[in-house]
């Protein structure tokens, strides 16, 4: 009964291990500009644990960038199928909400992500996640502000890129960053 046991304990334990080791490695490809091989990696982090909100999150940012860097809009598509799971999973995560409003706000679905940015703002106090309130918060309402400035016209596309680029530096989000000032670029602004 004991051998059993242990081996059960023993299977769980390196179950666990090669999920976080699919994980530490989609974090790691993502870190490094390699978003296509991030998603495959977070993919088998997936089919490990199906019901991991966090791994659903990672693939979605990954794709993200991966839309925005290619202007794939099939790339968007696919991160809002992951961020919808993974809201299905955590429907309070402040992150989930911040990278749909993000993926919204690409789409120029400008609406729905607002409603995004504003679900994630109401629960920031409700959520225990990786991030602080603070950083949480800065993400939210720098998209939601992003999107009130483009929407209203007041500045170009690529200026609020800039500025959303500058932000995200900022937070230490280098990679987040690097795409925005791309999308800026792309958009002709060069300030």
């Amino acid at each position: 009964m004991l051998c059993w046991l242990w081996q059960r304990c023993a299977s769980a334990l390196r179950h666990r291990m090669r999920q976080q080791m699919w994980y530490k490695k989609g974090r790691d490809l993502d870190r490094n500009g390699f978003y296509e091989e991030a998603v495959k990696a977070y993919d088998r982090a997936i089919e490990l644990e199906p019901s991991n909100a966090t791994f659903y999150i990672s693939k979605a940012s990954g794709l993200n960038m991966l839309a925005i860097l290619t202007n794939n809009q099939s790339k968007f598509n696919e991160s809002l199928q992951a961020i919808d799971k993974a809201l299905e999973i955590d429907p309070k995560n402040p992150r989930a909400w911040e990278l749909k409003g993000n993926a919204l706000s690409q789409m120029k679905r400008f609406n729905e992500s607002l409603e995004a940015y504003e679900s994630g703002i109401q629960n920031i106090g409700l959520h225990k996640g990786e991030l602080s309130q603070t950083e949480e918060l800065s993400g939210l309402w720098l998209g939601k502000g992003a999107v009130l400035s483009l929407w209203a016209g007041s500045i170009k596309d690529g200026q609020v890129w800039s500025l959303k680029a500058d932000a995200l530096k900022a937070l230490g989000k280098s990679a987040e960053a690097q795409a925005a000032y791309a999308r800026a670029k792309g958009l002709g602004y060069n300030g």
